[in-house]
This record gives C-alpha cells, sequence and structure tokens, in this order.
C-alpha cells in the first residue's frame, strides 16, 4: 500500500542564491513536500510511530534550509531529499518541489523552482576479498558503502569462505553479502564502488585472479539493466553458491526479475559447491 502525506506551501526565509544580495538580504522560498509511505498501521494504531509527523518533518526542513547554504536550488533541494530519507527510514519516496518566488532578473514572472522525485532502492551487493586482511577490508568496504551520500540503509549477511572460482592458483575467498537502500542511480552507484575498490587497493590485472576487494551489483530492485559496463541481475548470480547463499540470508524471497524464478530455487539446483560458512 502506497499512502502519501502532502506538505503544500511551507515558507522558509533562507540565504541561497548565485547573486551576493540574495547571500547576503536572503528571501521567502516555499517548499512543497508528497511524502510516500506505507502508514495503514498508523491507521489502526493511532501511534505516530507507524507514520512520520507532518509538523516535525517541516521543522526539519526549515532548519537544514536554513542552515545549509547553496548558490543553486538544485544542489539544496537535492540535500533535503537526502536528509529526510536519513533520517525518517520510513519513507520510500519523496517528491520535493523548492519555489523561489522573486527570482532577480530584469524580467516579470512568478516564480522558479526546481523538483525532484526520489524513490529509495533496495540494492544487493556481492562482497569478496582473498588478499590481506580480508575480513578487515571487508569491513572497511562495508564502512565506505554505508558513508555514501545517497545511502540510507546496510544490511548484512554472513560471512562464508569458499574455494576460487576459475583455474587461477589463489588462495581462499571470504565472501558475503549486503542490502542497501538508495536513491543513486545504477550508474553513479556503480561508480562510487568501484571508487571504494580502488581505495581500498583493488586491482585488475587477472582475471578471476586474487583480490583485495571485490564489490558486485547483483540485483539493483527488480530492474534489468544491459548497458556496457553493467549487467543487472549479475550476469553469474545464477551460477554461484557464493553469490546466491549470502543473498538469500538478506532475503530468502528474492527472485530472478529475468525469468520470475525464486532464488532459493535456483541455489537448490545447484551441482558445483564452493563456499563454507565461517
Amino acid at each position: 500500500m502506497n499512502n502519501i502525506i502532502k506538505i503544500n506551501n511551507l515558507e522558509v526565509f533562507a540565504y541561497h542564491g548565485v547573486h551576493q544580495p540574495e547571500k547576503d538580504q536572503g528571501q521567502r522560498f516555499y517548499i512543497n513536500a508528497v511524502l510516500h509511505l506505507d502508514f495503514q498501521a498508523a491507521t489502526y494504531s493511532d501511534d505516530l510511530d507507524n507514520t512520520v509527523h507532518y509538523g516535525f518533518v517541516s521543522e526539519d526542513i526549515i532548519e537544514y534550509f536554513q542552515t545549509n547554504r547553496c548558490d543553486l536550488i538544485e544542489s539544496i533541494t537535492h540535500q533535503l531529499v537526502n536528509m529526510l530519507f536519513s533520517k525518517y527510514p520510513i519513507l520510500k519516496r519523496i517528491e520535493l518541489e523548492v519555489v523561489k518566488p522573486w527570482a532577480p532578473l530584469k524580467f516579470s514572472f512568478d516564480s522558479v523552482s526546481t523538483r525532484v522525485d526520489e524513490v529509495k532502492t533496495k540494492v544487493y551487493l556481492g562482497l569478496g576479498s582473498n588478499v590481506g586482511d580480508s575480513e578487515k577490508t571487508l569491513k572497511q568496504a562495508i564502512a565506505a558503502i554505508a558513508g555514501l551520500d545517497g545511502v540510507y540503509t546496510v544490511t548484512e549477511s554472513k560471512l562464508y569462505s569458499s574455494a576460487p572460482y576459475g583455474e587461477v592458483a589463489q588462495d581462499d575467498f571470504l565472501n558475503m553479502a549486503v542490502m542497501i537502500e538508495t536513491n543513486l542511480h545504477p550508474t553513479i552507484l556503480l561508480k562510487k564502488l568501484q571508487k571504494i575498490e580502488l581505495d581500498l587497493g583493488r586491482t585488475r590485472e587477472i582475471h578471476w585472479g586474487p583480490r583485495t576487494i571485490d564489490i558486485d551489483m547483483i540485483l539493483y530492485g527488480k530492474e534489468i539493466i544491459a548497458e556496457e559496463h553493467l549487467l543487472i541481475p549479475h550476469r553469474f548470480m545464477c551460477e554461484r553458491d557464493f553469490v546466491l547463499k549470502p543473498l538469500l540470508d538478506l532475503n530468502p524471497n528474492l527472485i530472478d526479475p529475468r525469468t520470475n524464478t525464486p532464488l532459493i530455487n535456483v541455489y537448490e539446483a545447484l551441482q558445483d559447491i564452493y563456499i563454507r560458512e565461517c
């Protein structure tokens, strides 16, 4: 069920703008927000914990909007969405508009505004390492993922050991998966994950060779993506137990969006076993 709470024309006096008078003198803005969540439980319990309080949300928007200054209303709009997703995990989607009634231009018009429509998506990542202190590296990777702007929830699977896949002689891997909730576009998320890999010493010299850290995007909601540098679901998801088992720890009801096949059925049908629980 998708319920909404609307906040219309919330007035805020703040100092956002490119021109110096805007920075020095400030001006009024109006903010419209549509908050998507499931508050069905609140309708029966009459308990605020099962929804969000529009008054508290309005106070948070005003405080953030006045405390943080940006040249572009595009920037402050994006930052407001991230703040709300971070503070209110129950929110699933946010439509937010920032209206600027008196922009400093020489011709006459009512207002200018920016509007964003952001959805929080569950994304499943596979992590592996077999070089150095692998358990420490995995923890560092998870901490870096949790610290990304636009990532709001991180849930970890159990830790597993697995024999290496392929013909390259190397040490066993430590494997796990994490589920994150994010509004980052898949290609932007991919670039951020690759940056984390590089920061932790990842190199790509040997195909299926030893790796300090490997972070693969396995599932992005129910999307099917086929781009030059990004295939979702991951092309080898259904072939490897060290990918599937950690995913099923996080959600035993996951399906392959390409075929609508439950991944538990795929896992149980696998012939090659590489994984061992640590």
